[in-house]
């Protein structure tokens, strides 16, 4: 009991009790921010891996014959055997464009050139 009512006793519990109180407020805020980045990196988790399912799909979609036909037709021009293509002219679409330059006041074709 004398140890507990001596001054240097009582001194220590304090000087520990105040550490404990400025250091408790810090470590709760460390703590806090650390669930936010474990959130953070929980929904960039989530994102990456509903975008590898979209690409998984995307993938098996890929290697149907279907696709690939798709694909050769319009981006390859390639054609089945016994059709044929027809080649429209687009003299009438580039008159339009032309014409419409033409129409347009010289001020606004500056306008245009710089701004």
């Amino acid at each position: 009991m004398r140890i507990i009512r001596s001054r240097g006793f009582r001194l220590i519990i304090f000087l520990v009790s105040l550490g404990a109180l400025i250091t408790a407020p810090r470590s709760l805020f460390e703590m806090w921010q650390r669930r936010d980045i474990g959130r953070e990196r929980q929904e960039v988790r989530d994102d990456l891996a509903s975008k590898n399912e979209e690409l998984k799909r995307e993938l098996m979609q890929a290697q149907t014959p279907e696709y690939i036909e798709e694909v050769a037709r319009e981006k390859l021009g390639l054609i089945k055997e016994g059709e044929t293509i027809i080649l429209m002219p687009n003299d009438k679409l580039q008159m339009t464009n032309e014409n419409q330059e033409e129409n347009i006041a010289n001020w606004k074709k500056w306008l245009r050139l710089f701004f």
